[in-house]
């Protein structure tokens, strides 16, 4: 079976979200014929609203969310998407002497023609990721796909680059990847905050990073054909 990329279904964003809900979950549930291979098809290319990321911002604490977003990408052996989305912190002790900020994120999704494919992506992006910062560890990710990586990593500001005598803040920076079948979600994340809430600045981007990639799974659907 060939995915057609550049087909997706227009529709009630609520009806959507039910039916992909359903059908991204059953391949855990239902009887899948072994001669077939579960792809996925595009069923709406509108990843990147401003709902989705107030949505997402109210979930974790964050204000003044904006959003940016650039037309879909297809070239035959791929169709892919991306979003990102900038809010503040409402928490004040991830507040700094740099004045209001917050996190930046991007959210990726990429629909290949074959698994194969997908996997060589998946893959590429991984290897070249740990090479990029060999300081620190990747880590595998469970869940609802095939295989899953997160990295995350720390970069100080010192008061001398940004004329803050005394600053002690850190840029939080996090990456990560899942591939399920022939669908592939890239995250990317990143904040500043002062340093001694760099592991808790760690986790409000790692769940940001889990968020955006089950808005991003609603955006396709999960089939079964020869």
């Amino acid at each position: 079976m060939v995915v057609v990329a550049g087909r997706w279904r227009s529709g009630c964003l609520l009806a959507m979200v039910v039916a992909v809900v359903g059908a991204c979950t059953s391949d855990s549930s239902a009887p899948v014929d072994p001669d077939a291979s579960p792809m996925y098809e595009v069923s709406s290319d509108d990843l990147c609203t401003q709902a989705t990321a107030d949505t997402i911002g109210a979930q974790l604490g964050l204000v003044d969310m904006t959003h940016a977003g650039g037309d879909p990408v297809e070239d035959g052996e791929s169709w892919r998407t991306d979003c990102v989305i900038i809010g503040l912190w409402r928490d004040e002790r991830f507040l700094t002497e740099l004045g209001p900020a917050g996190p930046t994120a991007t959210v990726t999704l990429e629909v290949y023609a074959d698994v194969e494919a997908a996997v060589r992506r998946y893959e590429s992006s991984r290897d070249v990721r740990q090479g990029l910062v060999p300081q620190s560890p990747m880590r595998e990710v469970d869940g609802w796909w095939d295989e899953g990586w997160r990295i995350r990593w720390y970069e100080p500001l010192d008061g001398a680059s940004t004329n803050h005598e005394g600053l002690d803040a850190v840029v939080v920076l996090v990456r990560g990847s899942i591939r399920h079948h022939n669908l592939v979600i890239f995250v990317g994340m990143r904040g500043t905050v002062p340093g001694p809430m760099r592991e808790e600045g760690y986790e409000v981007l790692s769940n940001l990073g889990d968020l955006l990639i089950e808005e991003a799974r609603q955006h396709v659907t999960l089939s079964t054909g020869a």
